[in-house]
């Protein structure tokens, strides 16, 4: 049994559609915007990578000038009793005044190493939260990057839903 000559005519055209679907399809996986997308995507990445380094050690820079401002607290609060001992004259022993003097000099020593060292992790935390922030901003322009990028398979759908349309309009 012969198909009818209409429906012979309909399964042509349709097989013309599909290949050239298939051929649109092949184009559209091969075009140039896809290596693009992927050096954007790859670019971004990294560029994520090292914006979380950097968060982790703005964290861990915080979290140093914490510590020393409490490692600060209990050498000022030996410092002021000392001073007060040594300023309300209840030690008389000329030696043991000497001493708690000199005592009063070593922690005010370590009292500006201490801080020092605060103000040096201040400084690194400070660049830190510097180098986090633009590495914040390039990671929103490489995302505006990747949006703005041509779209491939937006392309690829609209065509297949056009021919699709054909296709149904055809008698």
């Amino acid at each position: 049994m012969l198909a009818d000559p209409a429906d012979q005519l309909r399964l042509l055209t349709l097989a013309e559609l599909d290949s050239e679907l298939g051929r649109l399809q092949h184009a559209a996986r091969s075009l140039p915007q896809h290596v693009t997308i992927a050096e954007l995507m790859k670019s971004r990445q990294a560029v994520t990578d090292d914006l979380v380094a950097a968060t982790t050690r703005v964290g861990d820079l915080e979290l140093a000038v914490r510590r020393a401002e409490s490692d600060l607290v209990p050498v000022r609060a030996r410092l002021e009793r000392e001073r007060r001992r040594v300023e309300d004259g209840s030690v008389t022993d000329p030696k043991v005044l000497r001493g708690l003097m000199e005592e009063v000099e070593r922690i005010q020593r370590r009292i500006n190493e201490l801080e020092d060292a605060e103000l040096d992790l201040m400084g690194q935390l400070e660049s830190a939260v510097a180098e986090r922030d633009e590495l914040a901003a390039n990671v929103a322009v490489g995302d505006r990057a990747v949006v703005g990028a041509p779209v491939v398979h937006d392309v690829v759908d609209a065509l297949e839903r056009a021919l699709a349309r054909e296709v149904r309009d055809e008698p």
